[in-house]
């Protein structure tokens, strides 16, 4: 599950991605909606989309809000994973000489 889930993860676009973490950080779609700056309504969709593309549930709902399933913490660990890698690959050009950082 894992394995399918990382294959999941690289085929995820990055707002995509942006979507699903700040769900399973909030735990709700109005809490992730305002993290994003974005309307309810385009977090539930994406986050349709998200979990059509994996094929499983990512999220239980409640009255409480979302909870991560297995596989949706496995999702969550293969983003993170491919963001980290992302950014570690990423080569940045030198400063120019005399810039301030």
């Amino acid at each position: 599950l894992s394995w399918l889930l990382s294959r999941f993860a690289t085929g995820l676009m990055p707002r995509q991605m942006q979507v699903l973490t700040a769900l399973a950080r909030t735990r709700s779609l109005p809490g992730a909606a305002a993290e994003l700056g974005v309307g309810v309504s385009a977090v539930h969709q994406s986050l349709a989309q998200i979990e059509h593309l994996a094929a499983v549930p990512l999220f239980a709902r409640s009255r409480r809000g979302l909870h991560l399933t297995e596989a949706g913490e496995l999702a969550v660990r293969a983003v993170a994973r491919l963001a980290l890698v992302n950014l570690t690959s990423t080569s940045y050009p030198p400063p120019s000489r005399g810039a301030i950082w």
